[in-house]
């Protein structure tokens, strides 16, 4: 929790003096826009392999 309470005063005090963010800052803020973006595919997608849905029938009708 501190970490995010030192990463929002970074961002408060970036957007008070208009001062380009560090890059750190920038890679978080990329990363939890990608990860907030997709989380609700990667749910469903979790949830379909746990319950099976994914798992192909293998055909017993190809002779070997």
């Amino acid at each position: 929790m501190k970490i995010v309470y030192q990463l929002l005063s970074i961002v408060v005090l970036i957007d008070v003096t208009g001062a380009k963010p560090p890059q750190r800052v920038s890679f978080v803020e990329t990363l939890t826009k990608i990860l907030c973006d997709n989380i609700p595919d990667f749910w469903r997608l979790g949830q379909s392999y746990l319950s099976g849905k994914l798992l192909k029938e293998v055909c017993s009708d190809i002779e070997l």
